[in-house]
């Protein structure tokens, strides 16, 4: 048996084999295009260190507002 008679007798395992490695593979590459474009849109994690931070601060600071306030009646 040589390999002609090979592929002559398994050409439809062959072909259908090429076609689901390229519909996985084209498959998967789609699927994580579209996670990698969805976990773009969201800000980074320093975003949000920073976001906090700065909130943290702010009722930090109205915190003494209010016990200045209060200290001075």
């Amino acid at each position: 048996m040589n390999i002609k008679d090979f592929l002559t007798k398994n050409a439809w395992g062959i072909i259908g084999v090429i076609v689901v490695m390229v519909t996985f593979y084209s498959l998967t590459n789609y699927r994580l295009t579209r996670a990698e474009v969805k976990l773009a849109q969201y800000p980074s994690q320093d975003y949000f260190e920073l976001k906090f931070k700065t909130v943290d601060d702010k009722l930090i600071e109205l915190n003494q507002k209010i016990t200045d306030h209060i200290d001075e009646k």
